[in-house]
């Protein structure tokens, strides 16, 4: 399962939810508040599409490369 919001920009990231392993070191590093956590735990997050830069630092800093460019 992809998630994301229905409506993003073409340079904007999506995370892999199977390959996602909780580290939250994207959550941590994005300073443009693009992902948001929520659900138990914070386990489950949104890239929002309108905020994201296009950076790719979530992307970067990921250790099982479950973001994305898309």
């Amino acid at each position: 399962m992809i998630t994301m919001t229905e409506e993003r920009k073409e340079h904007s990231f999506y995370r892999i939810e199977e390959d996602c392993i909780g580290c939250k070191f994207c959550l941590n590093i994005c300073t443009w508040d693009a992902l948001d956590a929520y659900g138990r735990e914070d386990k489950v997050f949104q890239i929002d599409g309108q905020l994201c830069p296009g950076c790719g630092c979530c992307a970067a800093c990921c250790p099982v490369a479950a973001i994305r460019k898309g």
